[in-house]
């Protein structure tokens, strides 16, 4: 494995480092999953209050942000009829509060004595945080225990990288299904499918050691349940945004049931999908979920938008990203209303050269507080990350999660800076992210 330093200059006297890491054989990378602890639900609560109510107050309301303990014990009911039967306790636990906690003038009010319990025993344990916009809404925002810090996890790698998206922003935790922490999107590995495609978005695909850049949706795989082959009718944002009544509803989020509802009508998780069947059908929450269909492929990720394919330059976006702008639209997670020439971020490029040598860069961002002009990277649009990959030899390759998730580790080292910052010490705060990239 080779790793090597650029440093662009810009006639206005901002910089650009990019770091590009080259190895030789696909089988190396792994996927794999940082431990969670309680600093991972800290730094969430801080990224709301700093990076999202506090600088946006107008467009946030009242905002609880919880996780459960892991000696979590509490008995209550949830209404299986409107929610369906649920045994994911994050899950029901949230149904509870959402449909119980309000609050005024900063302060909770409780419309059933069970869910002020469930709060207060939240509160008491440290599990539970508050953020306070200006609008008179209520958000329950769950936090998952899947996501943890790259440094914390397999300390004596050679490489670990940040890879997929997850579940993170407000918008993103679209019904009670969906954990601030769940990553989504294609992942393969020797043929297993880890987690299933979504939203036809580009994925960068291994097969036979070549390399490809394609979409990839979920019309084109088998689900299999308890050893059946699931047939039904599939629901996904951002097409839909609730299911037709009638029949049976099975939500799915990776490769696990966690909804099962009857008569349908059924909100469509932003991190999953749900798929209608006969109502005759032996589904139960909790099950696994198989797909079937890519067994040839050595390795899979989705994340997109590309950035290079087959040596040319990608100029647009070709995934399908949305504007908040436009109407009627049942926005999936990771909208991108950006523009892709101009708006500018740290930048992970996963691809390979010419002769499908795995190559990764890292663009070097911006601070988000304490930024040097001429001493840190300024970040790059999509459109730039691009032209850094033509440059840097790639010839196909995939954009994946950027921003404040960007890092490279070389022996669980850093040879640039994250941008997440403190915003009162500037001083480096690495994100939690719920899946990495690691070469042992």
């Amino acid at each position: 494995m080779k790793s090597r330093i650029l440093k662009i200059d810009y006639p206005n006297k901002d910089i650009q480092k990019v770091q590009i890491i080259t190895f030789d054989d696909w089988n190396k990378l792994h996927f794999f999953s940082p431990v969670f602890n309680e600093r991972a639900f800290e730094q969430f609560v801080y990224i709301y209050r700093n990076n999202m109510v506090d600088a946006f107050p107008f467009i946030f309301g009242n905002v609880v942000l919880f996780y459960l303990p892991d000696d979590f014990s509490f008995d209550y009911d949830i209404d299986e009829e409107k929610y369906g039967k649920i045994t994911d306790e994050l899950t029901r636990a949230t149904i509870l509060l959402k449909e119980g906690v309000r609050f005024i003038n900063k302060q909770p009010h409780f419309l059933n004595n069970t869910s002020k319990e469930l709060y207060e025993y939240l509160e008491e344990r440290g599990c539970l945080k508050t953020a306070f916009g200006k609008l008179n809404t209520t958000k329950i925002v769950p936090v998952g225990k899947k996501a943890g810090f790259l440094t914390e996890t397999h300390k004596d790698a050679a490489l670990k990288v940040n890879s997929s998206f997850f579940i993170m922003d407000f918008i993103d935790t679209a019904t009670v299904f969906d954990q601030v922490g769940e990553p989504f999107g294609l992942m393969v590995k020797d043929g297993k499918i880890i987690s299933p495609p979504l939203y036809d978005r580009e994925a960068l695909i291994v097969r036979n050691d070549k390399v490809e850049i394609r979409k990839v949706s979920l019309s084109e795989l088998r689900i299999i349940i308890n050893d059946e082959e699931i047939q039904g009718t599939t629901y996904c944002r951002p097409k839909f945004r609730i299911t037709p009544k009638g029949n049976k509803d099975v939500v799915i989020i990776g490769s696990k049931v966690v909804c099962v509802k009857n008569n349908g009508n059924t909100e469509i998780p932003a991190s999953g999908f749900v798929i209608k069947v006969n109502e005759d059908v032996n589904v139960n929450p909790g099950d696994e979920v198989i797909y079937s269909g890519m067994e040839e492929v050595s390795f899979g990720l989705q994340v997109g938008n590309s950035l290079i394919i087959d040596g040319k330059k990608t100029e647009r976006f070709i995934s399908r990203f949305y504007d908040f702008k436009k109407p009627g639209i049942s926005y999936p997670p990771s909208l991108y209303p950006l523009n892709f020439r101009k708006s500018r971020a740290p930048r992970i490029a996963l691809g390979a050269d010419k002769d499908n040598r795995p190559m990764i860069i890292w663009a070097e961002g911006a601070g988000k507080y304490g930024h040097e002009k001429g001493k840190e990277s300024n970040g790059v649009s999509l459109k730039e990350m691009s032209e850094i990959c033509q440059m840097a030899d790639m010839h196909n390759g995939i954009n994946l999660d950027g921003g404040g998730s960007a890092q490279i580790l070389l022996k669980n080292s850093r040879k640039l800076k994250i941008s997440d910052r403190d915003r009162y010490s500037f001083i480096e705060k690495e994100r939690a992210v719920p899946i990495g990239l690691v070469i042992y």
